[in-house]
This record gives structure tokens, sequence and C-alpha cells, in this order.
């Protein structure tokens, strides 16, 4: 079992993270061919094996106790935790306590697979878990270990709702071990946000937290330096506990769908801004874009299909030339060109109900990995306010960055990081070579039956779609739920079309329909949906 890095207690005089580390071209292609290796050969099992039998007695021991014996071996193992660390034999003593306290609380049964992932999470590593095989309550086994030994665990979920939705499902679990749970989402208050980071295991998702620890770097005035706790007794005595930090440090995070927040969302900058320009200064978007709208594509500018990218020609500069001083606006040739090409971004590569929804008379950003719509995020250097120009939206104001990290390196500053998913052995690799996470595929409960059928291939989008609705019938008059994935929102809105005129009822699920998700796929098994 390898060491895990966290000593009997986590200084309080510290706010625990990680320093980055730059590794270099050799470690990152050892690390990734090591990452492919673990992965196909499954080389932990030996190793679950014998674990799991320890497991088994310890269960056997807690089968004979009463409660209130059940409660004094959790007190001990606190403590003893808190004095030695994260030994195997606490570990082992942990898991058979969360087991225990999940049959009494929630009066379910863990699957020997769900121990399995948890132990590999309690690793530092990525369980890979096929889709309905419990990765929730997996996800409680490392959480309850690690907070039962006085250490921050951060649950990091894909979106607000299943936050709350699992904190408020593993409560039961926690509480029966005395642990607290709190849930950081999006419109919560700073003392809400305190209060619950203050609790023993957090959910949250990736954003919130991120943007919580730039605010904490933010209030010390520390974008580059540790931040440490020595500074909260300094602020305590001379000024308000408003700047006193968020977090507790970056001890233990538990990733689901790994591979998306780790690897999809790896480099998209997180940004913690204030709002900037008099929305009255905000008229010269108007103007570049009915600018932009006079030029002629193939004739002014190109667009480059494969980046895509967009460059103005030798005639199109000639003729925004003309368009500038015919204005008025008294910018210069290189701004007008900037402005321009922004425009035209605008214009051109950026389409409604693909990269974006209009709701309420505001833009909101679709995010392209996940197809849902993405709070609180806009495109920065004026590209934001020339699409609500040109959907006819009010004007927000541009914004001034304040701070800013990527998934990718904010991830790194955790002192253990664990994760999970259910595709997440594509990715092995560079999970391996950017995070050193390396991948452990979990076996099924039971032999899984899902078959992968061969693609195929269609001369014209018109023929697939017929096909695709022939498909659907055949299967709907047998009973069984189908359900169809599309690229686009408009793709998803023109099948929903083509199912009306064929008479099949059905649901449609994309990013205008983001609150109803839960129920949506709630009913999404029953027979005929």
């Amino acid at each position: 079992m390898p060491d895990i890095p966290f000593t009997a207690s986590l200084s309080l005089d510290a706010y625990p993270e990680r320093n980055e580390i730059n590794h270099n071209w050799f470690d990152e292609t050892v690390a990734g061919a090591l990452g492919r290796l673990r992965t196909r050969l499954g080389l932990h099992r030996a190793k679950f094996i014998q674990f799991h039998q320890q497991l088994t007695e310890q269960l056997k021991k807690l089968k004979a106790m009463d409660s209130t014996e059940y409660a004094e071996q959790i007190a001990r193992l606190r403590y003893a935790m808190m004095r030695d660390g994260l030994t195997e034999e606490h570990i082992t003593r942990s898991f058979a306590l969360v087991y225990y306290s999940i049959v009494s609380s929630l009066r379910i049964k863990p699957y020997n697979v769900q121990i399995m992932a948890g132990w590999v999470m309690m690793q530092g590593m990525l369980a890979e878990m096929e889709t309905g095989e419990g990765k929730t309550l997996s996800a409680t086994f490392p959480a309850c270990t690690a907070a039962l030994a006085k250490i921050p665990v951060h649950i990091i979920t894909a979106n607000d709702y299943l936050a709350k939705r699992d904190a408020r499902l593993m409560q039961p679990v926690y509480q029966a071990l005395g642990l607290s749970v709190g849930v950081v989402v999006g419109g919560m208050t700073e003392a809400e946000r305190r209060a619950a980071y203050d609790c023993d295991v957090v959910y949250c998702t990736s954003k919130q937290l991120a943007l919580d620890y730039l605010r904490d770097r933010l209030k010390q005035g520390l974008q580059n330096k540790p931040l440490r706790r020595q500074l909260q007794q300094q602020i305590d005595q001379t000024e308000s506990p408003e700047r006193l930090p968020l977090l507790r440090g970056l001890c233990y995070a538990i990733v689901d769908e790994a591979d998306s927040v780790l690897i999809d969302d790896a480099r998209v900058p997180l940004i913690l801004a204030r709002e900037g320009a008099d929305k009255d200064s905000l008229a010269v978007y108007y103007q570049s874009l009915a600018m932009a709208g006079l030029l002629t594509e193939g004739q002014d500018f190109h667009i480059t299909a494969t980046e895509p990218r967009l460059t103005l020609t030798e005639q199109g500069q000639q003729r925004l030339g003309e368009l500038n001083s015919e204005s008025n606006t008294g910018w210069s040739m290189t701004d007008a060109e900037q402005l321009v090409l922004l425009a035209l971004r605008a214009l051109h590569l950026l389409e409604r109900n693909k990269h974006y929804l209009v709701k309420d008379k505001t833009i909101q950003i679709i995010d392209e990995s996940t197809g849902r719509t993405v709070a609180d995020r806009s495109w920065q250097k004026g590209l934001q306010q020339l699409v609500e120009c040109k959907e006819d939206c009010a004007l927000s104001s541009e914004k001034t960055v304040l701070a800013r990290i990527s998934f990718q390196r904010f991830f790194h500053r955790y002192l253990h990081l664990a994760g999970m998913s259910g595709t997440a052995r594509e990715v092995a690799a560079e999970l391996q070579k950017i995070y050193e996470l390396e991948v452990v595929t979990i076996p099924t409960r039971k032999p899984n039956r899902r078959k992968m059928l061969p693609e195929r291939v269609y001369p014209h989008a018109a023929a697939k779609w017929q096909i695709c609705v022939k498909r659907i019938k055949q299967i709907h008059q047998k009973g069984r739920p189908i359900l169809v994935g599309t690229r686009t929102i408009k793709d998803s809105e023109y099948l929903s079309l083509l199912l009306h005129k064929a008479q099949l009822p059905h649901q449609i699920l994309n990013a205008r329909q983001d609150e109803q998700e839960a129920k949506i796929i709630a009913h999404a098994g029953k027979l005929g949906q």
C-alpha cells in the first residue's frame, strides 16, 4: 500500500496545499506508459483481496457489538488516526465502520465492487466504474476515512443538483459516524459558504471550489505565495473576520466524472472578475458589429474551418479602412481590425443553440463537453458584448480580471487527489502524465451484457435521420426505453420534430431543460420511454 501524504494530523497553523511540480518530458513519457500498463494489467487486485479479508474479520467483530460499543470504536479510531496517521490497519477498521454505518442507516448492503472502488480512491487513484455501479456510495468509504482523521474532504460533482442530491442521500452515513456534511452551490452567501467548508465533508462543483480558493488568495493578497494560518491569527486581532479564508486548505479531493473535469476542462481558465467599464461606453460594440456585417465572406475575409479562424484579405483590410473613415469612429486601423475580427467571430463562428442559449434576454454559454449551460461564464475581450449585440440582449459591463487559475493547476495543489468515472480508460495515460493519477478499472458486479455495435455511415444527414427514426420506432414498439445522443441542441430539437411527425412520444433533454434534468432522467428507464 503506497504512503498517503498525510501526517498524523494536519498542522493547525497551515493552509495545506501542495507546491506545484514541473516535470520534464522524460518523466511525463514514462508516467504515461505506466498509466496504460497498470490500467490494463490490474496490478492491485491481489492487494485488494488481502485488504478485503482483513475487512471481513473487522466486520465480524462489529456485528457482535451494541450501539455503545460501536460509538466507542469510532472514538478510539479517530484518536488513533490523529496519532498515527492513515495506516493500513486504521483504514481497514474505518472501512468496516463505514460499511456498518451504511447498512444501519441506509438499509442497503454495499457490494464488493463498491468497497474496491473506495479502496482504490483511498490509495489516491481513479476508480473506473461502469454506469449504475454506485459511485456515490463508493465515495463515502474514503471520504469518511479521511474525515475521521480530521482531514477536510471535498467531493466534487458535475453540477449543483448532484452536489445537493449526493449530500442529502449520504448524510445519514456521515451522521452515524459523528461527521458533518456541507454543500456549496451557486448563490450562497459568504457566511453560508464558510459554514459549509467548516464541515468534515463538503460536496461542491469544481467551479465553486476553485473560485472560492481564488477568493482566499485575494483576501490575503497572495496570488502566488503560500497561504498560512498564521496570517489568520493576525487578522483575528486587527481586522474583520471576512478576510479569513473560506477553505481549510486543499487536503483531499474526490472528483466525480474525473476525466471530464481533469482532462476535458483541464485548461479552462477559472476567472475571478469584477465589473469594469461603464455600460454607456459600450456603444463601440454596436459600431464594430455593424461594420463587420458589411464585409463579405470569401472576398473580405476567410474562415479556416479546421481551427476555426478568421483572417481579413487584402481587399477586406482596404474595405475596413474605408468603413472606418466613413463612420468617424476615431479608431486606429489596428483597433478597428481587432474589433471587427472579434465581431466577425461573433457573427460567423458562435452559433445560437450550439455555443450559447438566449434565455430571459441574456446569453448563457453552453459547455460543449457536457451540453449544459455554464452559469456566470462569459467570453472575454469584448466577445460577450458582441454576441449580446448580435442577439439584441442588454449589454453587460466588461469585467476586470482579478485572479485566474486553470483546473489543471488547481487540482495539482491538492495533497491527495482521487476520482471516479465511467469513461477514464481512454485518457488513462494523460491522467498519469499530468496528475500522476493511476486509473484502475473496477469489475462490474454482474457480467456486462452491453454490446458495442459497429458504426454506420450514410451518404447525407437526411438519410441518417430517417434511419434513426426508423430504428427508434422498432425499439419503441418492443417497449424498451431508448436514449438518443446528439451533438448539439439544434440536432436534438430537429430529431424531436421528426419523432413528433412519426407520432412517437418522447422527452427531450438539452441545456434548455437543465432544471428538469433530474425528473426526466428519473423516468428514463421506464417501459416505453
